[in-house]
């Protein structure tokens, strides 16, 4: 995270992460903005949902840095920028990162523009963000060609074979033609196919046969009709 070189000695810090961020790229930050700010500073984190809930005092944060965590964005609602408006210190800095558009929930920059000065911000700077800059050293590095190497080709017989994780398309190629197999349905708690009196609640034979193991479940068209009175 690029903004992390600007965090001082002694400051409040608050990330605000969203979405599927891993949990060891919010560590890394941490470690990283603590590294920053020493012993006499304090690095806070919270989810988005959760921001409000967590009720920090007024002017708590001297930076705030939201939605800079690859490879989730945020778009922050009015709601959200209201309440980092209101823990923000007065002379203090908020960072923002979302994806720019006009369809869905995307906005282009003049609109979040909008939505900051809505929200009580001030000396506000509008720019799209490098997202090379929000890549780390390991983000950054280029994987080993033999890493990429495809396993596909043909087997000693000079016949096509696919490799177990096939994605170039050879493996879906050699399934044409072949006879799908046959399909079985299992238990999942062991005792469906022993009959209504072993089968819970929410069991999908409820109302079937007995059945073995393994066996598909196949009704015959007596049983498909309904009782004739």
């Amino acid at each position: 995270m690029a903004e992390t070189g600007e965090v001082k000695q002694g400051q409040h810090i608050l990330v605000i992460w969203s979405g599927i961020t891993p949990p060891k790229k919010i560590e890394e930050i941490v470690i990283q903005l603590n590294s920053s700010v020493g012993s006499t500073g304090v690095v806070a984190v919270e989810n988005e949902e959760r921001l409000k809930l967590s009720s920090h005092p007024e002017s708590s944060f001297d930076v705030v840095l939201s939605g800079m965590m690859l490879p989730s964005f945020l778009v922050h609602s009015l709601d959200i920028l209201a309440e980092i408006a209101r823990i923000l210190k007065p002379s203090g800095k908020v960072t923002l990162a979302e994806p720019a558009g006009t369809s869905g929930d995307l906005r282009p920059p003049e609109k979040l523009v909008s939505a900051l000065k809505l929200s009580g911000f001030v000396d506000i700077f509008s720019g799209y963000l490098d997202s090379d800059t929000l890549l780390d050293e390991e983000d950054l590095r280029k994987p080993d060609p033999a890493s990429l190497k495809s396993d596909c080709g043909t087997n000693k017989a000079g016949k096509k074979k696919a490799c177990k994780n096939c994605t170039c398309g050879l493996a879906e190629e050699l399934d044409q033609g072949k006879k799908p197999e046959k399909e079985t349905l299992t238990s999942s708690c062991g005792s469906c196919y022993l009959g209504d009196a072993f089968r819970c609640a929410s069991c999908p034979y409820l109302g079937m046969p007995p059945f073995k193991p393994g066996e598909k479940v196949a009704l015959t068209s007596r049983q498909l009709k309904g009782d004739v009175y």
